[in-house]
C-alpha cells in the first residue's frame, strides 16, 4: 500500500498478489511502488487525473510484466489507485478511483 501526497493531491494504492502465481507479494510491492510514483508525477506535471490514473496503471503493469521469468512463471497482483483533491473555495472536492483486476490489463474507471 502506498498513501502520499504531491500539491493538493492525496494518492493511494493499493495493491494485493495473486496467491496461485509465482513471487505475488513481489508483484504487488512493485506495482505499488511504480504506480504511485507515476500517478505523483502525472499530477504534477498537470496531466489530467483519468489520465494520471491510467498511465499509472500502465507502468505498473509493465513493470510487473518485467518480472515474469517466462510466460508460465509470471507474478500478478490486483491494482487499485485513487486521488483526492481539496475544496476550493466552498466548492465540493473531488476523487477519481481506478482499479484493475491485474495491471496488465485494461483499467475500469470509476
Amino acid at each position: 500500500m502506498a498513501l502520499t501526497a504531491t500539491g493538493d493531491w492525496t494518492i493511494g494504492v493499493v495493491c494485493d498478489g495473486v496467491s496461485m502465481s509465482p513471487r505475488a507479494e513481489r508483484a504487488a510491492q512493485v506495482a505499488t511502488t511504480v504506480g504511485a510514483a507515476r500517478l505523483a508525477a502525472g499530477l504534477r506535471e498537470g496531466v489530467l487525473p483519468e489520465t494520471a490514473l491510467e498511465d499509472a496503471a500502465a507502468h505498473a503493469g509493465r513493470a510487473v510484466s518485467a518480472l515474469a521469468a517466462s510466460v508460465d512463471a509470471a507474478p500478478a497482483c490486483t491494482y487499485v489507485a485513487g486521488i483526492a483533491a481539496p475544496r476550493a473555495s466552498g466548492a465540493p472536492g473531488s476523487a477519481t478511483a481506478g482499479r484493475t483486476g491485474c495491471p496488465t490489463r485494461a483499467p475500469a474507471w470509476r
